[in-house]
């Protein structure tokens, strides 16, 4: 599967990690604690926040679970995170 590129930056990713760091600030978790409830390792969690690495649908799974998201709920956001991401700046005149 191809990476949905705008320019250099990985849309997808970046999208997800911005998400992902939001989601475990709001809820007061260090990538330590985020880490030992959803599974993964402290240093990829570190890696998908700052969209260096994509993420499979099972992790994405674990990890909203892990942050008490509901599957529906969190593709959801991550789908109008990408989408605003994609989206042309709005011009002014």
């Amino acid at each position: 599967m191809a990476n949905i590129q705008l320019g250099s930056e990985r849309v997808v990713e970046q999208a997800f990690g911005r998400l992902l760091r939001q989601w475990r600030l709001d809820r007061g978790l260090s990538q330590e604690r985020l880490a030992e409830l959803s599974g993964c390792d402290r240093s990829y969690l570190s890696r998908l926040e700052r969209g260096i690495n994509a993420p499979g649908l099972n992790v994405v799974v674990e990890i909203g679970g892990a942050l008490g998201i509901a599957p529906a709920d969190l593709f959801a956001r991550i789908g109008r995170e990408i989408e605003e991401a994609l989206s042309p700046p709005c011009s002014t005149r």
